[in-house]
């Protein structure tokens, strides 16, 4: 039995044996995935040092492990985002998943990141009439509001598709796709070091301490001192009652960092930054082809 990632074998993690830097880094981060990477290269491309540690070799977790897929489809719908948030609101958040596709293709673009990136569209099939019927009303919702390039397809029109007879329609999208995770999260890694962030993997974060400069981190090699902290934002989220992904998700970036009330305006982040932060805490909504949301789960809104 193969216990290992099919993914490990083009693109087998690696730890990075790089030495603690010689003094205090502006920004820490703790995590050394998707998030952590892609939040370092864009700091390090704005000039500020930037170190990154995890527990294990760089996307050595989910970043190397999942299914690949690139798309946009949230798990409440824009229906549900609607009822939920509003019109504008709700739209705001799923123009920011409409946009995250584009966002991954110019960084592995920009970067020469090699990782099969393909955007040929995909299709989500229905497996009853009332995952159709759901399907459809969200179709529907993201026509009134957003432009995105894609279809209904009915019981007769998706064999281009899927070879099966077991299916009711689907829908089918033009512009999202997939690519080799670990091969991504590698060329993450690569292409943050290449900006001048310092990888140091495998690396435990064993205590945490705030001071006047900023924070501290003690770790088996030493101490890292740094005047930002990425994983510091947690405690000012749940101080402020942020206690639940969807609790943060639920924010607009104006309320991370507005200078009179923003929760996270000590740490001095800019829009694009806040955006990041609340875009990260959104990708569990992200369907995956093998795992869509309970059908009953979502609300309709009305015709108004």
């Amino acid at each position: 039995m193969k216990t290992e990632p099919f993914w490990w074998d083009a693109a087998r993690p690696e730890a990075t044996e790089i030495a603690l830097p010689d003094g205090p880094s502006d920004v820490l981060i703790i995590g050394g995935g998707y998030t952590g990477l892609s939040a370092a290269l864009t700091l390090a491309k704005r000039n500020l040092s930037v170190t990154v540690l995890d527990a294990e070799m760089p996307g050595f977790g989910a970043s190397s492990r999942n299914g690949g897929m690139v798309g946009n489809l949230l798990k409440p719908g824009l229906t549900g985002l609607i009822g939920s948030y509003g019109v504008e609101k709700g739209c705001a958040i799923y123009k920011e998943a409409l946009a995250s596709v584009e966002f991954i293709a110019a960084r592995i673009h920009e970067e020469g990141i090699e990782c099969d990136l393909t955007l040929s569209g995909r299709f989500y099939p229905a497996i009853l009439g009332k995952d159709l019927a759901r399907m459809t009303r969200d179709f529907e919702c993201r026509q009134r509001y957003l432009d995105v390039p894609e279809e209904m397809v009915s019981v007769d029109g998706y064999g281009e598709d899927v070879d099966s007879p077991g299916y009711k329609g689907g829908l089918r999208q033009h512009h999202t796709g997939g690519l080799h995770p670990a091969k991504y999260v590698k060329g993450l890694a690569a292409a943050a070091v290449r900006a001048g962030a310092r990888v140091i993997a495998p690396l435990r974060a064993e205590a945490i301490a705030k001071t006047t400069e900023g924070f501290s981190v003690t770790t088996a090699k030493g101490e890292l001192r740094a005047a930002a902290l990425l994983i510091a934002m947690i405690v000012a989220l749940g101080e402020a009652g942020v206690k639940q992904l969807d609790d943060l998700a639920d924010l607009s970036g104006d309320e991370l960092i507005s200078a009179e009330d923003g929760i996270l305006r000590e740490f001095g982040l800019s829009a694009d930054d806040a955006n990041q932060v609340v875009m990260a805490a959104r990708a569990h909504w992200f369907e995956d082809e093998e795992n869509e949301a309970d059908p009953e789960a979502e609300e309709e809104i009305s015709a108004d």
